[in-house]
């Protein structure tokens, strides 16, 4: 059974932004000062979440929207059968809740990969500094913008390419993404999520994503070793992703 965690451990006295590690991916950096002072009045450091922990479950009311300081994120969606269907993977620097905006519950669960530090900031408060902010509202419209396509994206890649395909793609967005984060760009990444969440999110099963795994290492595409994935050739995956 998971522990229950209580408010106070959750909430970690308030930090300066000019110290925080995902200061350049904030989307307090749009916003006037004036903004800005509203808004880091409002925001709240909490963690850290370990491994497995939820942030917040389907069926729990939208109070709040997270970013990710870091660590990495999860979320799935409990299926009518009981299962959890992985819908998505979240990096450092990136928003939880957005799905949630215009609706009164979350409709999936948000588990940390790892130990993960989010800071939040109540969504009434939010939405009035962005009113009031045209700066706040181009930086949302583009980061929804961006979840949308990336949805949508994922929904297609998953019903009507190959399993190679599928996979190639993922670890290529993943790499992307990650490489905005860390500047490197050698196509070596640590994968923080398990293979099964991976199969789940591809719609593919364990063992199918395992022989996709030996088949694109036997073709020279990837190289991995446990939790460790080396895009070979990192212009040919894009050129794949992009089609």
């Amino acid at each position: 059974m998971e522990k229950k965690r209580s408010r106070l451990e959750l909430v970690r006295s308030r930090q300066s932004p000019d110290h925080c590690s995902a200061r350049r991916f904030c989307l307090a950096g749009s916003v006037d000062r004036a903004s800005l002072q509203a808004l880091e009045a409002e925001i709240r450091s909490r963690g850290p979440y370990q491994q497995g922990e939820r942030i917040y479950r389907q069926g729990d009311s939208f109070r709040a929207l997270y970013m990710i300081q870091s660590g990495a994120v999860k979320t799935e969606i409990n299926t009518r059968d009981g299962r959890a269907q992985v819908s998505g993977f979240h990096l450092q620097g990136e928003l939880l809740g957005v799905e949630t905006l215009g609706g009164g519950r979350h409709p999936c669960d948000a588990v940390a990969l790892e130990r993960t530090w989010c800071c939040t900031v109540p969504v009434e408060r939010f939405l009035r500094v962005c009113n009031a902010s045209g700066g706040l509202q181009n930086e949302l419209l583009q980061r929804l913008g961006q979840r949308i396509r990336d949805d949508e994206y994922g929904w297609m890649l998953n019903r009507n390419e190959r399993a190679e395909v599928r996979l190639v793609c993922f670890l290529y967005d993943l790499y992307r993404r990650m490489s905005q984060r860390s500047g490197e760009s050698s196509g070596r990444m640590r994968l923080p999520m398990r293979k099964e969440d991976i199969a789940s999110y591809l719609g593919l099963a364990p063992e199918s994503l395992s022989r996709t795994f030996r088949h694109l290492r036997n073709e020279g595409i990837i190289a991995n070793q446990g939790s460790a994935v080396e895009l070979l050739d990192v212009e040919a995956a894009a050129a794949i992703a992009s089609h």
